[in-house]
């Protein structure tokens, strides 16, 4: 893993405050903040960090400006929940709309009444090779689009989402102390987030053609000497994007899906062969099974039986 950028396990979880004390939380990251709307003022502000994800949570009582930098190396998402009048750079946002931008010193939010602002600080490297994960395209093909617009019916699920991550880390901080398990929950917010996007369905038909043409390859080369690597390497994709495909359209992993195409190539064959002539380990040899007994136990655990029994039966 990459030098962390923020300090791993660091929780903040500020209520009530006024606004000399909210203005004096922001200028403490940088960040130039003031009331835009009379009345008195207050704040409640929550926050998460891991090595390369920073996540502020904040609720304003009242209209207000947030402007200034974010950390370098990082790109910013952004989402402002209000039903007063939003703008980010001068430019109105919609009611569904998520703020994404690279360039660092560009915080510009500015909300005429009641609201509440998520900003999500990632490790630009880990927010790009995710996106490409995710999407089978990288983040510049879609960077050019003026607005990146959350689904209306996935909302609701994102901000819970949201919420619940910032809760497990802040009261599960211990369980996250590994580098792995940082790694996993970090992706975990990540394809929250991108599920969430309504993004051009290109790449998700793109997606559709990839594993169609991956499970043509595998069953093409099912008694061969065959595996992910070399698939990943056929289909021009990375090997998380390809467990990530497989997942999602046949629940199990590209080398489960491979090895159930042979035990079902065996069992076919056991079905047609002369159980006076034919071996086990011979048909079994022939997909690329060594081991017998590691064979027995998975081919019963498929078919509830062994392969012993289903030569019997068969001719």
């Amino acid at each position: 893993m990459n030098k962390e950028i923020f300090p791993s396990g660091l929780a903040v979880e500020l209520s009530t405050l006024d606004l000399e004390m909210t203005v004096h939380y922001f200028q403490k990251w940088s960040l130039e903040s003031k009331q835009m709307q009379k009345g008195k003022f207050s704040a409640v502000i929550s926050a998460i960090h891991t090595p390369r994800i920073q996540i502020h949570d904040v609720h304003y009582s009242h209209g207000f400006i947030t402007r200034g930098g974010f950390p370098k190396a990082c790109i910013m998402i952004g989402y402002v929940q209000s039903n007063a009048r939003v703008t980010f750079q001068n430019r109105v946002l919609q009611k569904n709309e998520l703020v994404i931008t690279t360039d660092s010193g560009e915080i510009d939010y500015l909300a005429s009444g009641k609201n509440r602002v998520l900003t999500i600080s990632v490790e630009k490297q880990l927010f790009l090779e995710a996106f490409f994960d995710f999407f089978a395209e990288p983040f510049d093909v879609h960077q050019a689009q003026n607005r990146f617009l959350i689904q209306p019916k996935m909302l609701p699920l994102l901000l819970r989402s949201i919420n619940t991550w910032m809760t497990f880390s802040k009261s599960n901080h211990s369980l996250l102390l590994s580098e792995e398990r940082y790694c996993m929950a970090e992706l975990e917010i990540l394809g929250d987030i991108f599920s969430s996007l309504m993004i051009d369905r290109t790449a998700h038909e793109r997606s559709g053609f990839q594993i169609e043409k991956a499970r043509d390859i595998l069953h093409a080369n099912v008694n061969e000497r065959f595996n992910s690597a070399m698939l990943t390497h056929e289909l021009g994709i990375s090997q998380r994007q390809l467990q990530r495909l497989f997942k999602e359209r046949y629940g199990i992993s590209p080398k489960r899906y491979l090895l159930n195409l042979r035990i079902n190539a065996v069992r076919k064959e056991l079905l047609l062969a002369d159980p006076k002539s034919a071996t086990i380990s011979d048909i079994a040899l022939k997909y690329h099974f060594f081991d017998l007994n590691h064979f027995s136990k998975a081919y019963k655990m498929l078919f509830g039986e062994l392969p012993s029994h289903t030569l019997q039966k068969s001719y």
